[in-house]
């Protein structure tokens, strides 16, 4: 049987998929979904997956980022500890842990967001190691990041400004 994976390039519940299947060395038919054409309402796909749901945010006021980010900061700091205890997050191998936080966390990181683990030694090792895995570089292939993608680069140069003016203050 042949595996078909319906996904997004910069998605990140797509890049989870992708790093487990790189992970386990298995191989995929891509289908790829462009969220900006709405492939995800094609009626096609739309038998796969009958929600063909895109979440999306915005709006938020400051206190509710605020307070986003202390309890990002503060789940960095779990893992900042559990990683003083073995090189992944739930012990000496890599695991699914690893691959659905890994993810979220190169996003954070495009989007400007690694003061919030610069700190953190453990954490930015674990990074490090996470990133020089080759399952990470088949799952992150170019344009994977939002920065790499024409259609988001002001959303991604708005958020680095917005992140230096923050921790400006």
């Amino acid at each position: 049987m042949t595996l078909e994976l319906y996904h997004s390039a910069y998605s990140t519940c797509s890049q989870k998929v992708r790093l487990v299947l790189a992970e386990k060395e298995l191989a995929f038919v891509s289908r790829e979904i462009n969220f900006a054409t709405e492939d995800q309402l094609d009626p096609e796909y739309l038998r796969i997956n009958p929600n063909g749901v895109v979440h999306s945010g915005r709006g938020f006021a400051a206190p509710e980022l605020e307070s986003s980010e202390r309890q990002l900061r503060q789940t960095v700091d779990r893992m900042e500890t559990a990683l003083a205890e073995s090189d992944w997050l739930l012990g000496d191998l890599f695991s699914l842990a690893d691959c659905c936080v890994g993810p979220l966390i190169d996003r954070m990181d495009d989007l400007g967001m690694a003061n919030l683990w610069s700190d953190r030694p453990r954490f930015t090792e674990w990074l490090a190691r996470l990133r020089r895995r080759p399952s990470f570089c088949r799952a992150f292939y170019n344009g994977s990041r939002l920065s790499e993608r024409p259609e988001f680069r002001d959303l991604v140069v708005e958020s680095r400004n917005s992140r230096r003016q923050a921790e400006s203050k």
